[in-house]
């Protein structure tokens, strides 16, 4: 029985890898948060599960995003706004609503670096409240602005590239409205919070930390070239398979038909370029010992 069992097992677990279509829906009004852009590793915690982010999926309130080394994430909200994830990141997406031509939401920045920009549309105006949390230090974002914050274990800081927005911190007798490009508000662990200014060059240094790399394997919901790792026997595509999502990539499995059965080919999809995919390929090759994956194209 035991034998049985394990067998049902193994065939419920590659139906559902060969059918997965990640946790993106397309049903209903336009979603208050998606996926823009990923490079991989990173993963979506929800439900108590812990899933390979993928692009184009649809975020729900409550929705925490991780992050691994090298890592980038690009997420779009309703109003038009984004923000990026940087490298070894944890972001808490909640109060996600909109009402009344009207967007807000909430970010939480438990660790690592974020960066959001939100931009006015005179064709299509929204009004927006978002509130992003970078640690203890809280910027309410109303209109249009440009910042970028860390949270780690020292301090807690953010950075106002452009517009503007309001500052609080538990420290802080009274709320600061920041107006001036390159104003860092920053609060170190037990300390009230400063303001500050920094330079061009260091400016774009902050930007950096989240902004996507060239060659990072970026992979978007319209991304056209895909890697073709093989066809393997059953046990073989499921172990590289779980292989590849415990790394934090999200890959398919697609069934094809041979003499006396099937056999499995897995694939790793949506690359934007075909630099792009040759770059991950070969990182893929080295960090996790995975054969030399084919590039192709979708026609």
């Amino acid at each position: 029985m035991a034998k049985g069992r394990h067998h049902l097992q193994r065939g419920a677990a590659i139906l559902a890898a060969v059918l997965a279509v990640g946790v993106t829906s397309t049903v209903g009004a336009a979603p208050n948060a998606r996926i823009e852009t990923v490079q991989a590793p990173a993963w979506l915690l929800r439900g108590g599960e812990k899933l390979p982010l993928e692009a184009g999926t649809q975020l729900k309130n409550r929705d925490r995003i991780l992050t691994g080394a090298e890592a980038r994430v690009v997420v779009e909200f309703a109003d038009g706004s984004a923000f990026r994830i940087g490298e070894r990141s944890e972001v808490l997406v909640n109060a996600m609503q909109q009402a009344g031509g009207r967007f807000s939401g909430g970010i939480d920045l438990k660790s690592g670096d974020l960066r959001l920009i939100s931009h006015d549309y005179e064709e299509s105006p929204v009004k927006r409240a978002i509130n992003v949390r970078f640690g203890e230090v809280v910027a309410a974002v109303r209109s249009e602005s440009d910042l970028t914050g860390t949270a780690d274990s020292a301090r807690d800081a953010v950075a106002l590239r452009d517009g503007a927005a309001v500052f609080s911190h538990p420290m802080a007798a009274e709320k600061t409205e920041l107006t001036t490009p390159l104003s860092v508000y920053e609060a170190r662990h037990g300390e009230a919070p400063t303001v500050q200014t920094i330079d061009r060059f260091e400016g774009a240094t902050w930007g950096l930390r989240t902004q996507p790399f060239y060659d990072g394997g970026s992979q978007q919901k319209q991304g056209r070239w895909w890697l073709r790792f093989g066809v393997f026997e059953k046990n073989e595509v499921l172990a590289l398979h779980d292989r590849l999502r415990a790394a934090g990539f999200a890959p398919r499995i697609v069934p094809q038909a041979v003499a006396g059965g099937h056999r499995y080919e897995l694939r790793l999809l949506n690359l934007v370029t075909e630099r792009e995919a040759q770059s991950l390929a070969e990182r893929l090759v080295a960090s996790l010992q995975l054969p030399l994956a084919e590039i192709r194209q979708k026609p």
